[in-house]
């Protein structure tokens, strides 16, 4: 059976990065970036958890052809892609939080 190691820790926005975010929005002047920043935080977090899903669906491939005596060397190069994926996506909502905590 294939054993892969992946964080499936998934760092929503915290009802307390939300909260903060409301607070700091009460002129109508900064509810439009305010909003806009956490379209993208959503947007990072929709495409991080379609990526885990993806993930998921071809670690079950790879078992399948594991278990029907199927080579996987391509399967497995596919999931290392998708892993890139996730990382990438990690980084970029990374990114989004630091650039709006730097502008506080």
């Amino acid at each position: 059976m294939l054993k892969t190691h992946l964080s499936w820790f998934h760092t929503g926005i915290s009802t307390n990065l939300v909260a903060c975010l409301g607070d700091q929005a009460h002129d109508q002047q900064a509810m439009p970036d305010v909003q806009q920043e956490l379209e993208y935080l959503a947007q990072a977090d929709q495409h991080i958890a379609e990526s885990e899903q993806r993930l998921a669906s071809q670690i079950r491939v790879i078992e399948g052809m594991i278990q029907n005596g199927h080579t996987t060397a391509l399967a497995e190069e596919c999931l290392c892609h998708l892993q890139q994926d996730l990382e990438q996506w990690r980084v970029r909502r990374a990114l989004i939080l630091a650039q709006w905590w730097s502008q506080r």
